[in-house]
Order: structure tokens, then sequence, then C-alpha cells
């Protein structure tokens, strides 16, 4: 205690060394907490959707030249990467019936439409995605229901789903939505349910673009047997005790099927998958990491430079310790 009163009473009678010193590490650790914050919540903290470690992200590499054409645009998850490309629609049926080590697969495909008709214009963001989309991911709309079964053939799939800030927004939170008419593009949707509050899609991690509805993805017959037409990101679940390893196994042995049964589309075709999280995170890891690397140097550096201010105290008291002593 008579230490702590001393080192009190030194501070007090040197203020511009005491604001100096504690600002220069306040500095510095506050610029390594903001950032090891960001970190955390981009690398380390899990994604919130239930059980998040079996989520995985499946996408197509094609090696040499590739299949006789592809076509489509990337998917919304990220920047498509050399040899990379996003699923067919055809190859994605294969992949979910024959891989036993997944308990399921979802496509994922831009959606943007104009909403008409109830009030002021607005272009919205959205998403077409398979039907068990929100199961795979374990959530539940806060009101109303999912997509059934009947309503991902075409011409079945005018439904739509609201994330919970358009209904808030657009609609005053009105809980009778349900049933209601929305008019995306000229076409009547039927609104069926209502997401909960801070839902977010998968894409909106690496996307800045809030997803505001979500319709059914319905292919056609034509679509489904079509293998060369690339236009979907896909995530999915491993069965539980599977790891991402042995899917992979299993997925390169269906991927040499499909190359055997359509060369044209699916030569040199290969599906790759890895953990949702890694994936959406790939593009900015390394520039996190060495932010972090960055940010730790600015601490010491700041530790230094108060341990000079010390110095510097230290010495300019030597008269003074020299009177202690004798």
């Amino acid at each position: 205690m008579n230490d702590i009163r001393y080192s009190l009473r030194r501070l007090a009678k040197s203020p511009v060394f005491t604001i100096t010193a504690i600002v220069t590490l306040a500095l510095g650790i506050g610029m390594n907490t903001a950032v090891f914050s960001m970190v955390n919540a981009v690398m380390l903290r899990g994604l919130p959707y239930h059980d998040p470690g079996r989520l995985i992200s499946l996408w197509e590499e094609f090696q040499g030249q590739g299949p006789g054409h592809f076509s489509g645009s990337p998917g919304p998850f990220a920047i498509i990467q050399a040899q990379r490309t996003s699923v067919s629609a055809g190859n994605l049926g294969d992949y979910e019936n024959r891989a036993r080590s997944l308990s399921g697969l979802s496509g994922i495909k831009n959606a943007p439409m104009n909403l008409t008709g109830n009030g002021t214009p607005e272009r919205l963001q959205g998403q077409g995605v398979s039907l068990n989309f929100f199961r795979l991911l374990g959530i539940s709309p806060s009101l109303g229901r999912g997509f059934l079964p009947e309503e991902g053939r075409p011409g079945s799939n005018f439904v739509v789903i609201l994330s919970n800030e358009l209904w808030r927004r657009r609609f005053g939170a009105d809980p009778q939505i349900l049933g209601q008419s929305l008019i995306l593009d000229g076409n009547g949707y039927r609104i069926v349910g209502v997401l909960p509050p801070g839902f977010q899609s998968p894409s909106e991690f690496s996307n800045p673009q809030h997803i505001d509805f979500y319709v059914p993805a319905a292919f056609s017959a034509q679509q489904l047997a079509e293998h060369g037409d690339h236009d979907l990101s896909v995530i999915g679940r491993l069965t539980p005790g599977t790891s991402v390893q042995r899917a992979q196994q299993e997925l390169d042995a269906i991927s040499a099927a499909l190359a055997r049964q359509f060369p044209h589309t699916n030569s040199g075709v290969r599906a790759v998958i890895a953990p949702l999280r890694d994936d959406l995170t790939r593009s900015v890891r390394l520039p996190l990491l060495m932010l972090l690397g960055a940010v730790a140097l600015a601490v010491l550096i700041a530790c230094a430079n108060v341990a000079n201010l010390f110095l510097v105290r230290a010495i300019s008291r030597r008269r003074e310790i020299s009177i202690r002593f004798a």
C-alpha cells in the first residue's frame, strides 16, 4: 500500500508524463482490441447457425482446358478464383443423391427483383434457394412456415419468405402479413413466412448486400439435364461423424463418374468442399492476420515508447537517487 500511495503521488506530481504514458498505452491497446474483435468475429467465432462445424461450401474446379463450355455467372459467395466455378443444377442433383457423407445440399443464386404495388417502387436483393436451405442451416421462420416440396416446381414457386428487416421497414411488422401478395418483377408472390431478427444468409458474410427475401429455386427438367450451366453457389451439411476429407473422397469418385457419363460438360470437372466458415473468410483471412500482426507490433512500439519515457524520467532523478543512497 505504501508503494501504491507513493506511485500515485509521483504520477500526480508529473501530469504531463502521466497523461503521455496513459494515452500511448491506450492507443496501442485500443487498436489491438479493435482488430482482434474483427478477427474474432470473422475467423474465430462460429457461424450463427445450428451446429456450424458440419456446414460446408461446395464448388467445382476444372482442370486443364476444362469442359466443352461453361456458362452462367459467379455465385453470390465470393470472387471466383482461378479454375474455380459455381455449380450446375444438373451436377448438384447428382452430388446430393449419390453422396452418403452429406445430409443435404442447397443451391443458392442471386435473384434481385423490383418491388411494386406496395408504396414506392424499390429494388430488393433476393436469393433463390433450394427448398431445404433453411433446414440445412437449422433456421425456422419466426412467422409462418418454410417452403413446401411442391413449391420447388416451375410455376408453383411463386411464394416468398421475407427478412425480418424488410417486414418491419416496409410493412410495419404487420402480424397479418401471411398470405398477402407481393409484386416482384410484375409477378405476384404469396408471402408464407418471415425470418427471425438478425438472420443472415451465408453470402452476407462475404458480400455487404443485405438479402431482403428468399424464393424457391425451381429448375425445369431441361435445366436439371444440362450439366454445363454453372450458376449456383452451394452449401451443405456433413452427416454426423463424417470428416471433410472423407466427404471429399466420395465427391472425387462421383466427379469421376460424372466425367465418364457426361464427357462434353464434365471432363476435368471436380467437386470440391471446405468448411463453410473457412471458405467465406478465405479472401480476408491473410489481410486480417497481417493487420493483427501489424497492430501487435504497434503495441510493442507503444510499450517501448513508455519505457523510454520512464528511462528519461529516471535519468533526470539521478541526483535525487544518489542523495537517497548517501
